[in-house]
């Protein structure tokens, strides 16, 4: 059986936060250039890729 897990990195969420430079005004390895602003984000998605191993994974990442 295959489930479905679903990341949203969009719609004001927190992982979305940290992708902004809108929102995102931290000076530590999480803010500034957008390899930084992707750490967080990069981090959580593989601790759930490295638990649901043969489970689908979406990542919802909206840009605006």
């Amino acid at each position: 059986m295959l489930i479905l897990q679903k990341s949203t990195c969009a719609h004001g969420w927190l992982l979305g936060q940290f992708l902004s430079n809108y929102f995102n005004h931290r000076n530590d390895a999480f803010g500034g250039h957008l390899q930084n602003r992707m750490k967080l984000p990069l981090e959580i998605i593989k601790a759930i890729r490295d638990i649901a191993k043969d489970q689908l994974l979406s990542v919802c990442v909206k840009c605006s």
